[in-house]
């Protein structure tokens, strides 16, 4: 470390050469190099009055590519930090880099900015593969549920000083993030990319780093992308609660499926109709009832919402299940994988992905803003693995702000605490209107994307509702069309499914029909 510090003495203050994030993407490129500050703005940056700003420790691990680090430190324009040894330092934050990886040169001060209060500051990251392919790591924020999925915290990364000594100072990273997401109170991401890992790999250690963190709580294993944390599972009451409306073939279909496909006992079903005249489905509901395979609930021309909500009264269940018309379920211990993932702590709901019969994605969890409404990544797009980008969204566990009704599983404690569905709204809104419900009471949302569904039919629009369920759904959501979806990163184009970032980011609420009219 002496020749480290001797290094960095005679790189402090000389330019050290230009450090340049790539990406094969053009639009990737040409984002970058519009949020790069101009020479003008890092000089006004280093003259800028630090007085009352936070002081770092930095740590750099391991001397391989020590030089290229110690160089993008040599240029930052804010001077308030230290190089030290790994445990030593006495800085407000202290922050770890791997030898090699480099910091843009307004990095440090862009944590300095957004440091008064906060315990943590993460910024997003370039990362370096194997084949030498640099992909961002662009991400949003944090939660415990997230981290578990995979290491969405990564190295980008600055501590308070008692968060860190909370902690119990610095190990593995995985295993370091992983209590750091759990013991900080006050995250706070910087939606810049700052940090560039030089060679990114998966700890080795991450599995263990994770047993360790779950404990006695759970289960962890491999996932489809990353790795799954399954909670214990007792025995629960579970209803499941089928929307429906004539399709007699299509509901038909549906409970077949479910017969098939669960293997948990304690399950009972209702159907709640909105108003059927088949006579085709009047003779199946009298076989349902007949042989006590399903209860019908008739709503006598309710509104989907006030049926939904009686349907959950007249259960009596530990856990809702609400099916859409036109669903199929495609994987084995659905019930029992959905279970696993609502009983994990903090967790109100939960949802799987949902598929059309071609085998195109339809639903992997709603992003509000997606269209200026809302949306589901990748939609449209093929129900298949991709790049590092699509599986994280696509196939990895994770916490989202709203999950779609066609297939919803519920708390019911947590439900009724809620509210229940929104009885003002249509079929459009209804659920994301309830998930936001259930985020304002501390309680997550998670897409689960091991279990499947197939569904026939379109997911309702907002965009397509009455003026009035425009107007109420806009008004519900407007803060976060404003302030961007809290689990998507701000640096996405909004106008797009498919997450790739804008150039020039807007919020949503820009491309949104009711912006700037008149009520």
């Amino acid at each position: 470390m002496d020749a480290m510090r001797k290094m960095m003495d005679s790189l402090l203050g000389k330019d050290a050469g230009s450090e340049s994030f790539f990406e094969d993407g053009v639009r990737y490129r040409e984002y970058l190099a519009f949020n790069t500050p101009t020479e003008e703005e890092l000089f006004a940056q280093r003259e800028a009055d630090t007085k009352g700003k936070p002081f770092f420790t930095l740590h750099i691990l391991g001397d391989v590519g020590a030089e290229r680090t110690l160089a993008s430190l040599s240029k930052q324009t804010y001077r308030k930090f230290e190089v030290t040894e790994p445990g030593r330092g006495t800085g407000d934050y202290v922050m770890h880099l791997d030898g090699g990886d480099t910091l843009a040169p307004d990095a440090l001060f862009q944590f300095a900015a957004a440091g008064e209060g906060n315990d943590l500051l993460y910024c997003d990251e370039d990362r370096m593969g194997k084949e030498g392919r640099t992909e961002p790591l662009l991400k949003c924020q944090l939660s415990e549920a997230g981290e578990t999925g995979f290491d969405m915290l990564g190295h980008g990364t600055a501590v308070s000083r008692a968060l860190y000594g909370a902690v119990g100072g610095f190990s593995e990273r995985y295993d370091y993030n992983l209590r750091c997401v759990g013991k900080c109170e006050t995250p706070k991401h910087i939606a810049r990319v700052l940090y560039t890992c030089a060679h990114f790999e998966e700890s080795p250690h991450a599995l263990e780093s994770l047993e360790r963190h779950i404990g006695l709580r759970g289960y962890v294993m491999r996932g489809m992308y990353g790795f799954r944390v399954d909670a214990r599972v007792k025995k629960h009451q579970v209803g499941i609660i089928v929307a429906n409306h004539d399709g007699v073939d299509a509901l038909r279909l549906l409970l077949e499926s479910i017969e098939e496909k669960t293997f948990y006992e304690h399950c009972k079903i209702a159907v709640a109709d909105l108003g059927s005249r088949d006579p085709r489905m009047m003779k199946y509901y009298d076989i349902l009832e007949k042989y006590r395979a399903a209860k019908v609930i008739r709503g006598n021309g309710m509104p989907l919402p006030m049926l939904l909500n009686q349907a959950a009264r007249e259960m009596r269940c530990d856990v809702l299940v609400f099916l859409g018309q036109g669903c199929k379920v495609i994987t084995h211990r659905w019930i029992t994988d959905l279970l696993a993932q609502l009983m994990r702590d903090g967790v109100g709901a939960v949802g799987p992905k949902i598929q059309d019969e071609g085998g195109r994605l339809i639903h992997c969890g709603t992003v509000v803003g997606i269209g200026g409404w809302e949306g589901s990544p990748y939609a449209g797009e093929p129900n298949s693995r991709g790049d590092n980008e699509k599986n994280r969204f696509v196939m990895g566990l994770r916490p989202v702000s709203a999950l779609s009704a066609k297939c919803m599983m519920v708390r019911a404690d947590a439900f009724f605490y809620a509210g229940g569905f929104g009885e003002d709204f249509e079929a459009a809104g209804m659920d994301t209107e309830f998930c936001l419900r259930l985020m304002k009471r501390g309680l997550d949302c998670l897409y689960v994307p091991h279990v499947l569904l197939s569904c026939g039919e379109k997911l309702p629009r907002i965009g397509d509702s009455s003026k009035e369920n425009r107007a109420r759904c806009y008004d519900v959501m407007r803060q976060m069309l404003l302030e961007g979806d809290p689990y998507y990163n701000p640096n996405y184009d909004y106008a797009s499914s498919r997450p790739m970032v804008a150039i020039t980011p807007r919020p949503a609420i820009e491309i949104n029909e009711l912006y700037g009219k008149k009520s």
